[in-house]
């Protein structure tokens, strides 16, 4: 089990960080001109599919591990707080780039400080 949680952990931490990179980094791009022809990654099912691969990993790697006794408090609740600054980030208008880099990374940092912490 404890293997699967640190794969889940490294996969996990590494989408987020790639989205997060991806979200601080696609609208400088686009803005610039720089990615005209690869617009489709500024799509919304593009966004909800990537959302949708955080809360798994979120789900099977943290708060599962977090109700196992495998996960610390610490980790489980930046991994969440992370997790409701992605799902909020709708709301947040002309700040919505800025506010789910930010929770990308914080997943991201959450799952690496799990997968460093839990391994043996």
């Amino acid at each position: 089990m404890k293997k699967l949680i640190k794969s889940m952990d490294f996969w996990g931490g590494t989408s987020s960080f790639l989205c997060a990179i991806h979200c601080a980094i696609l609208p400088i791009l686009i803005s610039l001109g720089l990615l005209q022809s690869q617009s489709w990654l500024s799509y919304p099912i593009f966004e909800i599919i990537m959302i949708g691969i955080t809360i798994y990993f979120v789900y099977n790697s943290l708060i599962k591990g977090y109700m196992q006794g495998l996960v610390t408090k610490a980790t489980f609740y930046t991994a969440i707080f992370g997790l409701f600054l992605v799902c909020i980030h709708h709301f947040m208008g002309g700040f919505s780039s800025i506010i789910i880099a930010a929770g990308g990374f914080t997943i991201a940092a959450a799952h690496f400080v799990n997968f460093f912490v839990s391994a043996d």
